[in-house]
């Protein structure tokens, strides 16, 4: 797909139009998730033709993998950086993240897994900022792992306040990090209230950050 999409609604009432707060570089991201798999043009990804029969192609390839096509009329642009993460990078932001949660409820079992500079980082980040607690079980965390935890609080965050994102970034993820987060999910998957996720965002940020 290429990274310029159509000016108009597509059949179905897909929104193939980018958000102005979107880069160039985002919205191709977006509209090619086959990179994302790993895949070829020719393992299912959209073969080069015309306009309208990209179009439709990529729609059927996002339904075959169970991703929406659409881009979100009103998404929070502070996460399109998620785009830009290396694969090393994402997973250790994941792991701080999940930290933070693990320092906050407490459980003490998941936070004998991280290093002891990053349960040091967590436990003071986790002491100055009000989180939510988690929705799912404490033994569910403990099953996942701060990993699993952390990309389960990621994609809570991302089904507020950019739908569509995760599917995309599960994409990416070993087969056992997307196995934790969704066993967290299934448990409890009520997203953050309005009032929490900027807070979380922010302490995503910091995760990044370190993680970089």
């Amino acid at each position: 797909m290429v990274a310029a999409a159509p000016s108009r609604r597509g059949r179905g009432g897909d929104r193939m139009t980018a958000p102005a707060s979107l880069s160039p570089a985002f919205v191709q991201w977006w509209f090619a998730p086959w990179d994302l798999a790993g895949l070829r043009q020719d393992a299912g990804a959209p073969a080069p033709r015309d306009l309208l029969g990209r179009r439709d192609a990529y729609r059927r390839w996002c339904l075959d993998a169970g991703i929406p096509a659409a881009l979100p009329p009103t998404p929070d642009s502070r996460w399109a950086a998620l785009a830009t993460l290396g694969d090393t990078e994402l997973a250790r932001a994941a792991r701080l993240f999940g930290g933070l949660f693990a320092a906050r409820m407490p459980l003490p079992q998941a936070l004998a897994g991280l290093e002891e500079d990053e349960r040091r980082w967590c436990a003071g980040v986790a002491n100055l900022q009000p989180l939510p607690r988690a929705p799912w079980r404490a033994s569910t965390a403990l099953e996942a792992g701060v990993d699993g935890a952390g990309l389960a609080w990621l994609a809570l965050c991302l089904e507020h306040g950019f739908p569509g994102l995760w599917p995309r970034l599960r994409l990416r993820l070993p087969a056992s990090a997307a196995a934790g987060a969704e066993r967290c999910l299934q448990d409890g998957g009520v997203p953050p209230a309005d009032a929490a996720l900027a807070r979380l965002a922010r302490c995503w940020t910091l995760c990044e950050r370190r993680a970089a």
